[in-house]
């Protein structure tokens, strides 16, 4: 199994998953959060985000020279202002799956050797995009433990 193969059964798996435990939390589990933390829906949002922003990075690494530059985005101002608590959750849930399904579509059609494409990150390390791949489907896995931890599902 190639790296990219891992990497997309690893997405699909984990936004199943978040999918799943999302499911049977009612409005009240959705906005709930413990003190200075995001709620359920304000985390589905950030993946929502993070994955637009991945996707980006994703098409600008496999398409463009090589290093390609990594910068921070501003991950608590948009969940802040994006006001996920207030948006539907069926909206935030269809965003989240939408995007996930294009980003592995669009890693179906790379050539494996790009993942071996150099990337600086913002502190100025290096990395790659098979490192950033991996780093993607650890943050849903983080993230979708959290979620699953407050819909007490075993």
């Amino acid at each position: 199994m190639t790296n990219i193969e891992t990497f997309i059964q690893s997405v699909q798996k984990h936004v199943k998953e978040i999918l799943e435990c999302t499911k049977p939390l009612d409005p009240q589990q959705l906005a709930a959060a413990p003190s200075g933390k995001w709620n359920t829906k304000e985390i589905l949002g950030h993946l929502c985000d993070s994955g637009i922003e991945n996707m980006v990075r994703y098409h600008r690494i496999a398409g463009g020279d090589q290093p390609f530059q990594i910068t921070q985005y501003p991950q608590d101002f948009l969940v802040q202002n994006k006001q996920y608590t207030q948006q539907p959750i069926g909206d935030i849930l269809n965003m989240f799956q939408s995007i996930n399904t294009q980003i592995v579509f669009f890693m179906k059609q790379l050539p494996q050797n790009i993942v071996h494409k150099k990337v600086i990150n913002s502190d100025q390390t290096e990395s790659t995009l098979q490192d950033w791949l991996k780093d993607y489907s650890d943050h849903l896995a983080h993230h979708g433990k959290q979620i699953k931890e407050r819909s007490s599902l075993p």
